[in-house]
C-alpha cells in the first residue's frame, strides 16, 4: 500500500487544536458534526488553516473569551478553584 502525500497547507486534529488553544475533543466534533470539513490522508483527518479560522470565528461569534481562559493552563488552575 502506498502513502499519500499531505499538502503542507493542511493541519492534523493535533496541530488545529494547538494553534487554536482548543481541546482535540472540540476540533474533532466540529468534524463530525459538519461544521468544519476535513479530510482523510493515510487514516488521519486534515483541515485546511481557513476552514478552521472561519469555524471558530462562527464558534465564538459574539462570546468575549475570558483572558484567564485564552492561557491553558491557567484556565485549568482557574477553573479547579472555582470548583472548590
Amino acid at each position: 500500500m502506498q502513502q499519500r502525500q499531505v499538502p503542507t497547507d493542511l493541519l492534523t486534529v493535533s496541530a488545529a487544536a494547538e494553534r487554536t488553544g482548543l481541546p482535540r475533543t472540540i476540533i474533532s466534533g466540529w468534524i463530525t458534526t459538519g461544521q468544519l470539513p476535513a479530510v482523510r490522508i493515510n487514516g488521519r483527518r486534515h483541515i485546511r488553516a481557513e476552514d478552521l479560522a472561519a469555524t471558530q470565528a462562527r464558534a465564538h461569534e459574539g462570546e468575549v473569551v475570558p483572558e484567564w481562559r485564552q492561557n491553558r493552563k491557567r484556565a485549568g488552575k482557574r477553573l479547579r478553584a472555582i470548583r472548590e
